[in-house]
């Protein structure tokens, strides 16, 4: 309730500037607006989405995130793009697709992947971390456009692209600079230029490749080339969300490549992990941020392949962060592990800022891979970790929003959906494109000893489960019976 006094109904997000898209707060207010069938809150996620992706905080030509907007209408971004909000943002965007099938969801997700694996990604498995926002010396440079520019560029095209992407007052910001805002009503441009919707996407694509062409020549911003575990690890997720999702096989192959990269090469001989790498060499003893997010990818990625060995690596990494981190005289985690604590002051983190804090990304994933594994003591203690933040969470949300999708599992009950047989894959992908919440998903194509799959699999075919609090429905071969038991 007191959130939703600072919300902005025009333009979306908070009813201030600057604006960060802060990814969780909007992944938790999508899954409550579903839960709640709050229509309101739904239709103010839905808003804050389109204009953040018609504004100019999004590349209209390359795809891709900036930081944040200085202003409130998403207009002029701070032009650095870093690589872990692009990963939190297609993460939410490929999830709000899911459970509303609006297609300008996925398109941003999906040229978002694109932008980051045509100028991030690296074929050994990893990525890097940042653009700058200036080149040669000045902000913004490489993304704005001069009406000269743009009309040499687009000819005959120029009059249709400047009414689609606002080259006039609105999208005017300095020393004859435009930057592109793609019109919302558009579709009226079908009518004053006698064209249907499927030419003027068309077209306008033309416009965009011609000025990636153009842009060829332009100075790129620098690059943080470093390489940064728990970012990339998001990213991993990403993909591997995505995969699921749009049934796309190189975001598979990608999403695989980057968990494996990080298992062979950022992971020390003692079987901890490294926070960075570099020109060949993995460095820096991790933090908790790191191995949290590592975990989650590893859960992503047994989903994405039904490969247990992920899932085993997710449940190691769980434990060795309860003792690496471990401090005696709270419920939560340090942000250093105890064989740096000669070298730094030893922090916990607990509220979630740009990224998630990294205790309550701790505590979902001691959620999830308790119920996973029935280990009672980590579903305990991810309780007993959110309640300690529960005061927190009520007088400010927005700075508790990954604790607050927790919660949301742990007030409503999580579901269990087991999927076991030949044609696992199939039925994941048809269940996960219905934007299921509050589930955790068990999978297996083989018998497993997993809890929730033992004693399951039935030869020749596929079952689905859907169980709360262990116990479980009747099976079902058919995933429309499944969802009817999710309701």
């Amino acid at each position: 309730a007191k959130w939703k006094d600072r919300r902005d109904n025009k333009h979306g997000g908070p009813d201030r500037a600057p604006k960060f898209p802060l990814p969780s707060n909007y992944r938790f207010l999508l899954r409550y607006a579903k839960l709640e069938g709050d229509e309101g809150l739904m239709k103010h996620v839905d808003l804050t989405l389109k204009k953040m992706a018609f504004g100019g905080i999004y590349d209209q030509v390359r795809g891709g995130f900036s930081r944040y907007s200085v202003d409130d209408i998403w207009k002029v971004p701070h032009f650095e793009k870093m690589l872990y909000d692009n990963a939190q943002l297609v993460s939410l965007y490929t999830e709000a697709y899911n459970l509303t099938k609006n297609k300008l969801y996925r398109n941003i997700a999906e040229q978002t992947l694109g932008f980051v694996r045509d100028e991030w990604y690296q074929p050994e498995g990893y990525f890097y971390s940042a653009y700058d926002a200036d080149s040669e010396g000045i902000e913004g440079k490489y993304y704005v456009w001069t009406k000269e520019e743009l009309e040499s560029a687009l000819a005959t095209e120029y009059d249709l692209f400047a009414a689609y992407f606002e080259i006039n007052e609105k999208g005017y910001w300095e020393d004859d600079n435009y930057i592109l805002m793609r019109r919302e009503d558009a579709v009226g441009l079908l009518t004053e230029y006698g064209i249907s919707q499927d030419e003027l996407d068309r077209r306008i694509h033309s416009c965009l490749s011609a000025l990636k062409k153009v842009a060829e020549s332009r100075i790129k911003p620098g690059l943080d080339d470093k390489t940064v575990c728990s970012w990339n690890a998001m990213m991993c997720s990403a993909y591997a969300q995505a995969a699921l999702s749009f049934n796309n096989t190189t975001y598979k192959k990608t999403a695989v490549d980057a968990i494996q990269f990080i298992l062979k090469t950022m992971t020390r001989p003692d079987g901890g992990l490294f926070r960075t790498y570099k020109n060949g060499k993995a460095r820096i003893h991790a933090f908790l941020e790191d191995y949290v997010f590592v975990t989650e990818a590893l859960i992503n990625c047994y989903l994405l392949t039904q490969d247990e060995f992920f899932l085993g690596k997710a449940r190691y990494f769980c434990a060795r962060s309860l003792e690496e981190f471990n401090n005696p005289d709270s419920v939560f985690l340090f942000y250093t592990g105890k064989e740096q604590a000669a070298l730094l002051t030893r922090t916990t983190e607990t509220s979630d800022n740009v990224i998630p804090a990294s205790n309550s990304q701790m505590a979902m994933n001691l959620f999830v891979l308790g119920q996973l594994f029935e280990d009672t003591a980590w579903v305990e203690r991810a309780a007993t970790m959110t309640e300690s933040v529960a005061r927190e969470m009520e007088h400010y949300g927005a700075g508790y929003s990954n604790w607050a999708q927790l919660a949301l599992m742990q007030v409503n009950g999580a579901k269990e959906v087991a999927i076991v047989g030949k044609n696992v894959d199939e039925k994941l992908r048809a269940l996960y494109q219905e934007g299921i919440t509050n589930t955790i998903l068990a999978v297996s194509a083989v018998p497993s000893n997993l809890p929730l799959l033992k004693d399951r699999y039935v030869e020749g075919k596929t079952l689905v489960y859907v169980c709360k609090n262990k116990t479980c429905g009747l099976p079902v071969e058919n995933i429309n019976e499944a969802l009817k038991q999710l309701v």
